[in-house]
């Protein structure tokens, strides 16, 4: 985003120090009579602590010209029409005096030379002439003229922490970019900068560190990006997440599950099944449920000793093979093994490349540790922003959520719950809040009904979180609901009525055609390792 090669098109050109007077030699208290010009009635307080009388058209600049710890105001009227600049007084009231601008300009305040008195920079877009007009205690301005030429947007901020106004020069789109760093005298020290696309910068000091930060902020889908000011005049940068208008991802779309239930209410639960066994996450398990009808798929992933990303849930390492944790296998460990010595085990590049090939399915990522260095490997190996918004990885809470974005701008996931309630964590409340103030698109939960006369810990051992209550208000926060896992087509049949999204071992319309539904195998995880 921060670039040093583009080379700024307007140079820095200022001219000697005038010290002009600009017309404010007689600055003492004057009458309303004396001031008048034709057909306006000049903004005269003669010292008075009541209102003056402004003349229509003009713009007020609010700044202390002078330095006297008053607020003073500067009547800009564009063209040739007069200008005004009312000195702040002790006692509340404004001395008035006449100033000449003579221009069209988008006029630029800012303590430019760090002198603690407000100045004026007179930007004059495209080939128009500019100035810069420095504050003097003396209530008078010294001009310096300075050439931009070019059309901008610019904006200002202390960028580098020195308490000397600068300004950002922005073009938005492919023109080139540059910030003018304030200096002592009223000198500039011009940097280039890239920024890459069009935006709505805001300004702030983010990082709490007292310089200026920019926050980029494009409305919809592009990536907003955050750059922090540095005492070296250089930014460091990262995307952030301003998500609104973003469009959501299909499946996590309210609209979607009341009008679309068929096929997005359905996630193929650990890739769905296969042979009649569950949790295999296997190649043979997406394309089965894929052909099936299927278009979303959760998948669980665990984090190898060498950064494989591998589609496995913990707990199940004899099945592929091992004698170790998967924490202490690498791939080297793994490769030409099989699930079950008949299923393809698949890594985050394959789970990619699938996903690149079927460029209708979607992705959840159970992440079951190591969740920030998971993330970061898919998003390594899937560059594009279209298929990062399909892959939906799971946050447990708001410190996850806030860490992940660090990553990426993320505004598709999903708050899965059954973690933080293992914890005894996120009680209902808490859960609505976070979806009202983080705009969650969607949130998953155990399919069983809550018992209220257990901890939520306790439910989460008999797969119990479900309320009809919570999902009422998860949607009247605009969050999709899903539940999780279910075997049997009733059960599928009632959560598709209610139009509570599923993930699914097996049960994928049609349902309820008469033919038995097969009995599922589930494996059997280590000890002190919970299916979810």
């Amino acid at each position: 985003m921060v670039g040093a090669s583009r080379a700024k098109s307007a140079a820095i050109a200022l001219g000697l120090s005038l010290s002009l007077a600009l017309c404010l030699a007689g600055v003492g208290p004057r009458s309303a009579a004396a001031a008048r010009s034709p057909g306006r009635r000049a903004p005269v307080v003669d010292g008075a602590t009541g209102p003056g009388i402004v003349p229509t058209g003009l713009t007020a600049l609010v700044a202390d010209f002078d330095g006297d710890h008053r607020a003073d105001v500067f009547w800009y009227a564009p063209g040739a029409a007069p200008d005004y600049l009312w000195l702040g007084l002790a006692g509340g009231g404004f001395r008035s005096s006449p100033v000449a601008v003579g221009g069209t300009y988008r006029p630029l305040l800012g303590d430019w030379n760090g002198d603690r008195a407000g100045d004026i920079f007179w930007y004059g877009p495209g080939a128009d002439p500019d100035a810069l007009w420095l504050g003097r205690r003396d209530a008078r301005f010294t001009i310096r003229w300075a050439s931009v030429i070019g059309t901008y947007q610019p904006f200002t901020g202390d960028f580098d922490g020195d308490h000397r106004r600068d300004i950002v020069w922005y073009a938005p789109g492919g023109a080139a970019d540059s910030v003018w760093f304030g200096g002592a005298g009223g000198a500039f020290a011009s940097k280039p900068v890239t920024v890459v696309s069009s935006f709505r910068p805001q300004v702030g000091d983010f990082g709490g560190d007292g310089r200026s930060d920019v926050l980029w902020y494009a409305p919809g889908d592009p990536d907003d990006v955050l750059w922090f000011g540095l005492a070296s005049r250089r930014f460091s940068s990262r995307a952030t997440a301003v998500d609104i208008g973003h469009t959501r991802a299909l499946p996590l779309r309210p609209g979607t599950i009341a009008g679309r239930f068929n096929p997005y209410g359905f996630v193929a639960h650990a890739m769905g099944s296969v042979g009649r066994h569950t949790y295999t996450n296997s190649l043979e398990a997406f394309r089965r449920n894929y052909r099936r009808g299927f278009r979303v798929f959760e998948t669980d992933v665990v984090r190898l000793a060498d950064g494989t990303a591998l589609l496995a849930h913990t707990g199940l390492e004899a099945n592929y093979g091992l004698h170790k944790p998967f924490q202490r296998a690498t791939w080297a460990d793994l490769r030409g093994h099989k699930y079950l010595g008949r299923y393809t085990i698949l890594r985050s590049q394959d789970l990619v490349g699938l996903l690149r090939r079927h460029p209708d399915a979607y992705a959840i990522l159970d992440s079951k540790y190591a969740e920030l260095q998971i993330y970061k490997r898919f998003l390594h190996q899937a560059p594009e922003q279209s298929l990062r918004e399909r892959i939906l990885p799971n946050v447990v809470d708001q410190a996850m959520l806030n860490a992940l974005r660090t990553l990426y701008p993320l505004q598709n996931y999903v708050l899965a719950l059954y973690r933080t309630q293992y914890h005894n964590r996120y009680d209902d409340p808490v859960v609505v809040d976070f979806a009202r103030r983080n705009r969650a698109p969607a949130v998953a939960m155990w399919w069983r009904a809550r018992n209220p006369a257990l901890s939520l810990n306790a439910n989460h051992f008999q797969n119990r979180r479900y309320r009809a209550s919570l999902v009422r208000a998860l949607k009247a926060a605009g969050a999709v609901a899903y539940v999780h896992s279910i075997d049997a087509p009733a059960d599928a049949r009632r959560f598709w009525h209610l139009r509570v999204g599923l993930f699914s071992n097996e049960p994928f319309p049609p349902l309820g055609t008469g033919t038995a539904p097969p009995q599922l195998l589930a494996p059997r995880f280590g000890r002190g390792v919970s299916a979810a």
